[in-house]
This record gives structure tokens, sequence and C-alpha cells, in this order.
């Protein structure tokens, strides 16, 4: 009977350090998406729409928190236990170091299971989400969207104001210098004060000044024009359609697990009938590479949550029993690096499956290695 209230006194302890790291952890990420949080506060959006952005980031953050988080709670946990003399009165009592380390290691398979059949499709779902309040709030929002896009200097059209052109409000001073669609010619477009009102953008104290190309070839110079408007409107319709169009590349990390094996049946299904007609499948072939691997990078960060716990209970034991407590410390840390570097590069190489797939997996196996050695040594008396 005293197994059970040892399992249930380890998982409460270590979710309760979980939490805490993870509510630490969640924190620090939001802090670097702070830019895209602005630009969606430039674009107009109401406090709602502001909560929502900023939680529709956390089932994201979370694939990549969960893993640290249980690296961190399993080093924590056991060092606590090593320090206290927890750890030495429960293998007095002939509990083994495997005994010990089961309970959490059952909790955090499940945990596995749990990303990798949840929590990756919740992800999904977000992000979906994400782009869908942003594209609502173009909607409503179209020539705020406008002033605060990339989208002008993509297209080489620079634009200067001071204020805001959010329904209700006004700006003035607009300065818009554009490429001529008629001639290598710059047009510069000036207006005093503006406000949008009814879906229409009104305009007061208006000039555009504009040239023509030489009527010949001996001539340097075109002509130019200044025009003048006390009073200018035009309908916004257009910003309307551009704010509305879609043209976010949907990636298969976007995309419910079951969805990607959809997919990718329909990529496979796609190339067979352009090699049945003789045509090029390379673009297909990529695709397909890249849905094939998608599956192991979502377990490769489901069995992190397992392995590194491992990895950071180990070293946690050794951190109070050792003389080198700093490079106890260092040892999961260093663990940690090793596996970003084997999932990043998993996830540069997505274009070829079978390498994406084995470091996806690899740095998994080098980790239980690890683990499972140094637990020997441990159980050896050995430091």
């Amino acid at each position: 009977m005293r197994l059970p209230i040892i399992w249930g006194h380890l998982i409460k302890e270590y979710i309760k350090i979980l939490s805490i790291c993870l509510f630490g952890i969640i924190t620090l990420l939001l802090s670097t998406r702070l830019e895209d949080v602005a630009r969606f506060v430039a674009l107009g959006a109401p406090v709602g729409k502001i909560v929502a952005f900023i939680l529709y980031q956390i089932p994201y953050m979370l694939q990549i928190a969960i893993p640290l988080a249980s690296l961190v709670a399993g080093f924590t946990l056991f060092s606590n236990m090593s320090s206290s003399g927890e750890l030495t009165a429960l293998r007095s009592t002939g509990y083994s170091l495997q005994a010990l380390l089961s309970p959490l290691s059952f909790f955090t398979a499940f945990m596995a299971v749990v990303m990798m059949w949840g929590l990756f499709d919740v992800s999904a779902k977000s992000r979906y989400a994400i782009k869908k309040l942003e594209f609502d709030v173009r909607e409503d929002e179209p020539l705020t969207f406008i002033q605060n896009s990339r989208y002008f200097f993509k297209h080489g059209i620079s634009m200067e104001l001071t204020g805001s052109l959010r329904t209700g409000q006004s700006a003035k001073d607009l300065l818009f210098c554009l490429p001529s669609s008629k001639n290598d010619r710059l047009c510069l477009v000036m207006i005093k004060q503006a406000h949008a009102k009814h879906n229409c953008l009104h305009g007061n104290y208006m000039s555009i000044l504009s040239s023509t190309p030489p009527a010949s070839s001996t001539r340097a110079f075109g002509s130019l024009f200044i025009e003048n408007a006390d009073k200018k409107k035009t309908p916004i319709g257009q910003v309307h359609e551009l704010a509305q169009k879609k043209t976010w590349r949907i990636a298969p990390e976007y995309m419910p697990l079951s969805v990607v094996r959809a997919k990718r049946q329909e990529l496979q299904q796609q190339v067979d009938a352009r090699e049945y007609k003789g045509l090029n499948t390379k673009k297909f072939d990529t695709l397909i590479q890249k849905f094939s691997s998608e599956p192991f990078r979502r377990l490769s960060l489901s069995l992190a949550v397992f392995s590194l716990y491992l990895v950071g209970a180990i070293s946690g034991m050794r951190n109070h029993r050792s003389s080198r407590r700093l490079l106890a410390i260092i040892r999961p840390l260093f663990a940690f690096a090793v596996f970003i570097a084997f999932y990043l590069a998993g996830k540069n190489v997505d274009e070829k499956a079978v390498a994406a797939i084995g470091f996806y997996l690899s740095v998994h196996l080098l980790l239980l290695v690890y683990a499972h050695k140094r637990k020997n040594k441990l159980e050896l008396g050995m430091e």
C-alpha cells in the first residue's frame, strides 16, 4: 500500500513544479510575440479580439514549452528530494531508482500521448483562428490594415501620415509616393486632411503631382501636371477586397493530423495521375515528403516529454551527491540543446522524409541511452 502513496506524492509534486515552469516559459515565449500583438492592435482590433489573439498563441507555444518544463520539473523534483534526504530514505527502505522513476515515467508517457493526439490538433485550430481574427479585423478597418501593413512597400509605394485612418478618426498630412502605371516616373499624392466614413475615404485639400514621358526621343523632359482639389472622396471597396485576400500558406504543421494524412493521400493520387500522363511531379513529390515527415515531427516533440524528464530526473539525483554540481546542472541543459539541434535539423530537411524522420527519432534514442547508463551507475553507487 506504500507504493501508491509514493506514486501520488511524486506525481503531485511533479505537476506542481511543471505548472510553475509552464507559466514561466509561456510568459517568456509570449514576450517574444509582442511585435505581432502590437501589429494586431495597430489594425484597430477591439479588446476582446486582442485577448483572444494572445490566448490563441498559447497552444502552439505549448509544443516546445511542455518538453522543456518536463525537463526542468524532473530535475527540480529529484534534486529537492536528494538535498532533503528524502531520496536516501526511500532507497534505504528498498526502493530502487527504477521504482522511483516509474510513476512519472508512466505519467509523462501519458502526457506524450495527449500531446500527440490532442494538443497538436488544438494548436492547428488555434493557428487558423489567429489568421481568421486578423482578416476579420482587416475587413472591419481596411484602411487601418493598409496603413500598418507592408503591402505598399512590396509594390514600391511609400506612405506617410499623422493620425489614424480608422473609422471615426482622422489623419492629416498624408503623403503617397507611387510608381506610375504608364511610365517609369513617380506620382506624388498629398492630402491635408482625411477621414473614413460610409465606406469612403474623404480628403480635403488634395494635390497630385504626375508627369508624362517626353513626346519624342529628342526631348529630355516630359510634361509635369499639378492637380488640386478642395474636397475629394473615393470608395474603399477595393481596399476591402485586399484586406479579405487570404495570402498565407497552409503548412502541414497548421493542419490536424487527420487532415495531414488525407492531404498526403490526395497528393499521392495527383502524382500517380501526372505520372500516367507523363507530366513533371517534382513539386508534388516535395510536398509528399513534407506531409510524410510531419507526423514524426509531432511524435518527436511528444516523446521529448518522456525522454527529457528521464534526463532531468537522473541529473537531479546527481546534483547534491556530486561535488561537481555545476556540471550536473549543465548536463540537462546540454541534453535539451541537443534535442533542439536534432529537431531543427529535421525541420530543415523535411523535403527528404527519411532524413527528417532519422533526426526526429534518433535524438530520443541517444537521450534514453544516456539516461539508462547514468541510472545504472547511480544504482551501483558510482558518482
